[in-house]
Formats: C-alpha cells, structure tokens, sequence
C-alpha cells in the first residue's frame, strides 16, 4: 500500500504524485479551487451507484488542514463547485461559499468542531451612497445575495457533526439624500435722501428679493435582503441515517435600512427696505421689503426593500 502525503504551506507548492486509491493528499493554508486536482473537481453525472463508487476509490482522501478555500465571487451568476472524494475530512478549515453553489460526493465526511461551510464572510450587501455636491440625490444599496446551494451525496456515512452557514446576506442600506441650500437674503435697499427746503429727494428703497432654496435630494432605495440556503443531504440507495449530524444556520437576509430624504433649502429672506430720512418720513420703509425666496422641495424617500426567505436542511434517500 503507498500513501503519498502532499503538503501546501506558506510557500505554495504541489508535488507530483501518482493515483493510488490509498492517496491521501493535505492541503494547507489559503487556497484556490483550482489548487485542488481535477480528478477531484471534475463534474460527477449520476448513472450508477458502482461508477460513482469507483470514481470515489480513485480520488482517494482529501484533507484540508488550516484552510480557508473560497469557492468564486458573490454575484449574480453563481457557479457550480464540485469535490467528490472517498473521504473529505476538514480539520480547522472554512469553506467558503460566496452564495455559489456546493455539490460534494464522498463515501465518508468528516468535520472537526473548528471547521464549517457557510456562504459567505460578509452577510451585508454594499450600501449606497450619500448625496453629494455632484448628485444630490442618494443611490440604491446592493440585495443581499442568497444563501448557498450545498448538496452531500453519501455512499457510506458522515462520521462527524457538520456546521454550516448558509445565512443569506442582508441588503444594503439606502444612501440618503444631500440637503438643499438654503436661499441668501436679499441686499438692503437704499436710504431715503432729504431734499432741499424740507423736501423729500427721494424715498427708502425697496430691498431685493431672497433666492430660493434649493432642492433637496433623493433617497435611494434600500436592498432586498437574500434568501437563505439549502442544504440536501442525499444518501445514495440507503435510508437516512437517524443521528442528529448537522448544525445547520440558514436564516433569511433582513432588508436594508431606508435612507433619509434630504429638506430643502429654506428661502432666502427679502433684503430690509432702506431706511426713512427726515422728510421722507411719510413713505414707509416697510414696502420697500424684498419677498422672500421659495423653500426649496423636499427630497423623495426610496423604496424600502424586502426581508428574504430562510432556507432549511433536507435528509432524504437518493436513489439511483
């Protein structure tokens, strides 16, 4: 019997080996998908129990020690990951998912109480942004992105308590938006001038108008908070085994939070009338006040997103 041990560390590096059914390859560290050899990655297609179980045998063990391995990008698109391996054993390890989707085929899998498969390492969608001098107006926070699809295909047990997290993100908050500005006063009219012979030259001036307010911006909308996970634990020809082995999270994303409308500005007040001499005291000042300015329009509040679903855990019997 030859078992060939490969170990990646700080310096990553795989050696070459050759496939034996009793390989047992270690992975250490932080780690690429790609890193893991494609005779484990590749597609699996479910015809019979005996080709699954033999493209199992030649995989041989998977051991990721120390690792955190995350499965693409949070988008959109999701993709589809496979491992299929006689045995998975995890020893303080995170999976991470990042809402893609998990399919893992095994004869045996097996957790250590320090390693898990949650969905992602950020449960909150960006938020949007503020107004500002340039947009007035706030942007829309992101939706949270589902939780992940995982799905187990067992051929003979899970020999451990199996955590995962399929928690979906929560939607990013609003941006709120920018206050108008307020109008400026408007300039003082010119005093009243005497004239010869106690005669009135001429009277107060009417002071000029305040300028409006501006506007103030829009809210933005928040983010639909995502729905959570699935997990399928599928046992291939056999009943399910009645043990409690799965710990499993899956809560649905809250929807992010409203932003705040931005008040407009307030108008500018009229400019005093100017002010009375002494034989012009029979004009009043008063009417030479300017108006004051239009109150700019409040801003507009977005629409307020939406709490997603929770996901849930399903043990079933898969036949093939």
């Amino acid at each position: 019997m030859k078992i060939l041990i490969t170990f990646l560390c700080t310096v990553f590096a795989v050696a070459n080996f050759h496939c034996q059914n009793s390989e047992i390859l270690i992975l250490s560290g932080k780690i690429k998908f790609t890193d893991i050899p494609s005779k484990i990655t590749n597609a699996v297609i479910l015809n019979t129990q005996n080709e699954l179980t033999q493209r199992l045998h030649q995989s041989g063990t998977l051991i990721l020690r120390d690792v955190e391995l995350n499965l693409g990008n949070i988008g959109e698109n999701d993709s589809l990951f496979v491992l299929a391996i006689d045995k998975l054993k995890l020893e303080n390890t995170k999976i991470i998912a990042n809402g893609n989707s998990l399919e893992v085929y095994a004869n045996k899998i097996e957790f250590d109480n320090r390693s898990s498969i949650q969905s992602f390492n950020q449960y909150f969608a960006k938020n949007g942004l503020n107004g500002n001098e340039q947009n007035i107006n706030g942007t829309n926070g992101n939706n949270g992105d589902n939780g992940s699809l995982v799905k187990f295909f067992i051929l003979d047990k899970i020999e451990s308590l199996i955590t995962i997290n399929l928690n979906a993100q929560n939607g990013g908050n609003a941006g709120s938006g920018m206050p108008g500005k307020n109008g400026i006063k408007g300039s003082n009219g010119r005093n009243a001038r005497n004239g010869d012979f106690g005669s009135c030259r001429r009277g107060p001036g009417r002071g000029s108008d305040g300028t409006n307010g501006t506007p103030g911006g829009n809210a933005g909308n928040s983010g639909n908070g995502g729905n959570g996970g699935f997990f399928f634990v599928n046992y291939i020809n056999k009943n399910p085994s009645t043990e409690n082995l799965f710990n499993l999270t899956s809560e649905k994303g809250l929807a992010g939070e409203s932003g705040v409308i931005g008040i407009g500005g307030r108008g500018g007040d009229g400019g005093e009338g100017g002010s009375n001499a002494g034989n012009c005291t029979h004009l009043s000042a008063e009417r030479g006040r300017g108006r004051k300015g239009v109150d700019g329009t409040d801003g507009v509040k977005g629409i307020d997103g939406k709490s997603g679903e929770s996901g849930k855990l399903t043990v079933q019997k898969y036949t093939l």
